[in-house]
């Protein structure tokens, strides 16, 4: 009995024993098959390192280089949303490149600033306004926050860059101050925008200060010059109305003078009006093209009473045929007023000669002089200010309004030619003036 119960024993041990090493060998086939599964599954997905997975539609979906991860974009995105992430980024790469070049041609100094004060962009002229400003030097990469002038957009981006700080309204903050540097004048305007970036921009406003300047004085001479024949209209008419009993002679007299008057306020209506078109709507000049010999003849020919009460001569030595394009109403002025300023000023017995020096392929080089009196040295740089007298009591009596240089000069600068006088040796006056040759062609 012993012997069959051990029998018994030794045969459920080895059944044990086989059941154990057949479910390890299960166990081992299982893992062979999936190790065999996995490597040849590697080799059809990763044969090709950039594609690791697929996404719904069993595409290839391109693995990034891990600074992409770092920048927030997916490990792993497909074809079609990397195609547009690139087409994105060129996109961008061509809006900077043209935001530089508009920022390269502006007048004014521009510089966008990040949230902390780094530098974005900045445009030469911004560097050159700087430096302008400040008593120090800087380059593009120098902190304009340390400079004097900028203390009080310190104070204003300290307040407004804070964390929580909310803009309301349009989601922008702004503050404007001037400087003023070695009669330079600056206007400073800094921009916060609503996510804390913002921009400084720096304008030279020393022409606008200096034309304001210009009209205020303008304003003031144009008064005083109307005010004059206005005056002078009211005196004579009130003198004939005051006396009735005046005899024939002295009311002809009055009334010769009263249009006197009358003629020099139209003139100086009239230059005005010259004036004001040449700087704000040079449109209204239009080119065509002339017989320049013709033109001065013309007003030879319109002074020659004026001319003869004094005895001056006029010689016209323009070649008959030139002929150049330009506004007729302007190069009328330009001879027309110099004519007129010898004229009145230039004394008696004299010659007006009209040449044309010589000629190349941009311009024409004229020469107009006289054989009168010179005029001094101290005003000579300044005979085509507006309103300016070499003597004023003189420059009335004679009829002038003392804008007829400043239209020459003004008419030239049209033509974007130049004007300048010099004495002569032996008495007189030159002035030397070039045009800019024109084709319609």
């Amino acid at each position: 009995m012993l012997n069959f119960a051990l029998l018994i024993l030794y045969y459920n041990m080895l059944l044990y024993i086989l059941s154990i090493v057949g479910i390890i060998s299960v166990f081992l086939i299982l893992s062979v098959i999936i190790k065999k599964y996995s490597v040849n599954s590697s080799k059809s997905d990763h044969g090709n390192p950039d594609f690791a997975l697929k996404n719904d539609d069993n595409k290839p979906v391109k693995k990034l280089p891990d600074e992409s991860i770092r920048k927030g974009i997916p490990a792993y995105v497909d074809d079609d949303i990397l195609k547009e992430l690139n087409e994105v980024r060129l996109q961008l790469k061509i809006e900077k490149e043209r935001l530089s070049r508009h920022l390269a041609v502006l007048k004014e100094g521009v510089a966008l600033f990040s949230p902390s004060k780094e530098t974005l962009m900045v445009n030469k002229n911004f560097i050159q306004y700087v430096n302008l400003i400040s008593k120090k030097t800087i380059d593009a990469e120098g902190d304009i926050f340390k400079l004097g002038f900028m203390k009080k957009f310190n104070q204003f981006l300290d307040d407004n860059l804070t964390e929580g700080k909310v803009f309301s309204g349009d989601g922008i903050m702004e503050k404007i101050i001037n400087v003023k540097r070695d009669k330079r004048h600056f206007n400073l305007k800094c921009i916060i925008f609503s996510d804390k970036s913002f921009e400084i921009i720096i304008t030279d406003e020393t022409k606008r200060e200096k034309n304001k300047i210009i009209k205020s004085q303008i304003t003031s001479n144009i008064a005083h010059e109307l005010k004059t024949p206005v005056s002078a209209i009211h005196a004579y008419l009130e003198t004939i109305l005051q006396n009735p009993d005046l005899k024939k002679e002295q009311k002809k007299y009055f009334i010769r003078k009263a249009f006197g008057q009358v003629q020099r306020l139209s003139q100086l209506i009239a230059d005005i009006s010259t004036i004001n078109k040449l700087d704000y709507a040079e449109e209204f000049f239009k080119l065509k093209e002339i017989n320049l010999h013709g033109l001065v003849e013309e007003i030879k020919i319109n002074t020659s009473f004026r001319r003869e009460e004094k005895n001056i001569r006029f010689f016209n030595k323009l070649d008959k045929k030139l002929s150049l394009v330009c506004n007729r109403e302007l190069m009328y002025s330009i001879f027309q007023n110099l004519v007129e300023n010898t004229i009145n000023y230039a004394g008696e017995d004299i010659d007006i000669i009209i040449k044309l020096l010589y000629e190349d392929e941009e311009f024409y080089y004229f020469s107009y002089l006289n054989t009168g009196a010179n005029i001094p040295e101290e005003h000579l740089n300044r005979i085509f200010e507006r309103f300016y007298r070499v003597d004023s009591g003189r420059t009335r009596k004679s009829g002038g309004t003392g804008l007829g240089l400043s239209i020459t000069k003004n008419a030239v600068e049209f033509h974007q030619g130049e004007i300048s006088a010099k004495n002569l040796p032996k008495g007189g006056v030159e002035f030397l003036f070039t045009i800019k040759k024109i084709s319609f062609g």
